[in-house]
């Protein structure tokens, strides 16, 4: 956008990218823009340079994102630098990642620590420095950072220096995450105070911040921020606005013989979609495979015609491991098909030999799983990652849910049947006590890992993964009691599937009502409802054919959009119909308002922000979860 390559991006979505990134050892600099930023590069080539050299550039500004709404190109929300600061501290805190902290007055530095120390007394601190030192030193500054073991870096240094630091000595550092987070430090410390959320929403922080020092940032804030409108201005007068003709769906003409899997043929007439939908998912895994590892995504990028191309971006441990899962189901041709030549016992393997590198509990869990369904022989490797993970996570107050049910679902399909197998089960029918539902995290109602009026919500996932590996429990040592939660589980989304199919995305735990619907997602419809409902029949529960049928038909006809959501084309599925809300400004309120009364619904909100967005991307794990979904025979475990 004006010049500047921005990655369209959630919250949720760059922490996964850090995560990955420190995970895998895969250095990952991020820089963030707002209107004056991007007025200065026009400017400033070094900082320019600096900036578009970082693998992630995110909207700090709220006017960025609305100026790219404003030229056809929307960002789906803000990511301010000093919200991903406090984030990635948390995840630190959570997953022992090692922290440096490098920038401000030694005693900014001094009182942002004390506080750091205060919000996130288990953070992993690998050092701190103040940002007075000379340019001269700065190869000795990142020595000494290399030396801390440092898995973060935040520079607490202003532009141009902090991107001009990243870019020239930030490799040397060997941090895996970089972050510029500029005035955060003064902000953390109290020196400096930030501006209401009301005014943040606005896009008013800066005039906050100009009432604040109207001296020294007045002349500045209103000189940028009048460019950066006229820049705005000129790039709609010159762009040509003669509409894109709306492209005919591509109809899927290819067929994967599905004849001999028993669980499409119990769909019958419903499931008209599935074989043409296996064979785009395994033509559309290899554009997204390399060096034994499946990318983190493929974005959609326009193309001048009107036509969309996907761009593969990032890399995944988690993603890989479902595919793996996914692959495993298909004859060996079709698996080497799938992964340009190799099998999916080739793909465990490889996830295998990374398993050092790995600290989550969920992608242990995913890993052990996919090496138990492809027969791998270090099989006993992956279950004592899995073992070793899962003993760390423990005795944490919180853990996620999903990768809780990831862990049972592990051990179940590893053979595991002694005391972890237990106190993992009891764990997962722990969340479920008092609640319809299942919560975002397992554990203690207050923590980091979600806002206090968030606690109430789990989304589809947090029931959807749950469901499946209690069902599977039950299916391979017969446990009623786990069979009558995943019952409860199943019996909660389908009675609040939507009317015409969809499986909606945040639900109060507390009485299994919607928070908020959308965004409905392509893998909800095709793969990962069926998976789990598929799985409790199999292990004797309820057969929920006409809801999976419901849901598969919302994928060719939606009341949303006429817009397809499957590229044939490009062998895939966009991700999901979402609404053009800022910061997700309509699950946050009605989480809000949700928690004070169950069952407010501002339905207001559906007027002012309607579902129309198709979110371009497809990431490899929803094709794997559509052929697991489908092809998987229970036994082969």
């Amino acid at each position: 956008m004006l010049g500047t390559p921005l990655d369209a991006l959630t919250m949720e979505e760059v922490l996964e990218r850090c995560v990955a990134a420190i995970d895998q050892e895969q250095p990952l600099s991020i820089g963030v823009v707002n209107a004056a930023k991007i007025v200065n590069m026009r400017t400033d080539p070094a900082l320019a340079s600096s900036v578009v050299e970082s693998d992630l550039v995110l909207a700090d500004g709220q006017s960025v994102v609305w100026a790219s709404r404003v030229l056809g190109s929307p960002i789906p929300e803000r990511v301010a630098g000093i919200d991903l600061f406090v984030r990635l501290m948390a995840e630190g805190e959570r997953r022992g990642f090692r922290a440096y902290f490098l920038g401000a007055k030694p005693e900014v530095l001094q009182a942002m620590l004390a506080e750091i120390r205060r919000r996130f007394p288990a953070l992993p601190i690998a050092g701190a420095r103040d940002g007075y030192f000379a340019i001269e030193d700065s190869g000795e500054v990142a020595a000494e950072i290399a030396e801390s073991g440092a898995d973060m870096l935040f520079l607490g240094i202003t532009s141009p220096k902090k991107e001009i630091f990243i870019r020239e000595f930030g490799a040397r550092t060997r941090a895996k995450v970089i972050h510029g987070v500029g005035g955060s430090f003064d902000v953390l410390a109290g020196w400096t105070r930030r501006a209401p959320e009301s005014w943040q929403r606005l896009g008013l922080e800066w005039l906050y911040r100009t009432l604040q020092e109207p001296t020294r940032l007045a002349p500045r804030y209103f000189k940028t921020n009048g460019r950066f409108i006229l820049m705005v201005a000129g790039e709609l007068l010159r762009r040509n606005r003669a509409p894109i003709q709306e492209r005919t769906p591509v109809l899927l003409t290819e067929e994967y013989d599905v004849t001999p899997h028993r669980r499409i043929a119990l769909m019958g007439s419903g499931a008209d979609l599935l074989p043409g939908m296996v064979s785009l998912a395994i033509r559309g895994l290899p554009p997204g495979y390399a060096d034994g590892e499946f990318v983190f995504t493929r974005r959609g990028v326009q193309l001048p015609d009107g036509r969309w191309s996907a761009v593969p971006e990032g890399r995944s441990v988690r993603y890989s491991a479902i595919v793996a899962l996914g692959v495993a189901t298909l004859p060996e041709d079709k698996q080497r098909e799938a992964l340009n030549g190799e099998t999916a016992r080739d793909l465990a393997g490889h996830l295998i030999d990374g398993l050092p590198e790995v600290r989550g509990l969920g992608d242990a869990a995913l890993i052990c799983w996919a090496a138990a369904e492809t027969g791998h022989d270090r099989l006993d490797v992956a279950v004592q990652a899995l073992t070793d993970r899962d003993a760390e996570h423990s005795a944490a107050p919180q853990v996620y849910t999903v990768e809780a049910a990831w862990a049972l679902a592990g051990y179940v399909a590893a053979g595991v049947r002694d005391e972890r197998l237990a106190r993992s089960r009891e764990r997962l029918l722990a969340g479920l006590t008092s609640d319809r539902l299942y919560r975002h995290v397992l554990g203690e109602a207050s923590g980091t890992l979600v806002p206090w009026y968030r606690a109430h919500v789990g989304c589809f996932a947090d029931q959807v993964y749950p469901l499946q590996a209690l069902a599977r429990l039950h299916a391979a040592v017969g446990d009623p009691e786990a069979l009558a939660a995943a019952e409860r589980v199943a019996a909660g989304i389908c009675t609040a599937q939507g009317e015409q199919g969809q499986w909606w995305w945040h639900y109060d735990a507390r009485t299994g009502s919607v928070v908020e619907g959308y965004p409905v997602y392509s893998v909800h419809q095709l793969a990962m409802a069926p998976m789990a409902l598929l799985d409790l029949a199999d292990a004797g529960g309820t057969p929920y054919v006409a809801e999976i049928a419901k849901g598969l038909s919302w994928m060719t006809e939606r009341p949303e959009s006429a817009e397809s959501l499957i590229d044939n084309e490009l062998a895939l599925t966009w991700r999901k119909a979402a609404r053009a809300d800022p910061k997700k400004i309509v699950r946050g309120l009605r989480a809000v308002a949700t928690r004070a009364s169950s069952g407010a619904r501002l339905a207001t909100l559906d007027r002012l922000y309607p579902p129309v967005t198709i979110d371009r991307e497809c990431r490899p794990y929803e094709l794997g979860w559509l052929l697991y979904a489908w092809l998987f025979e229970p036994g082969r475990s």
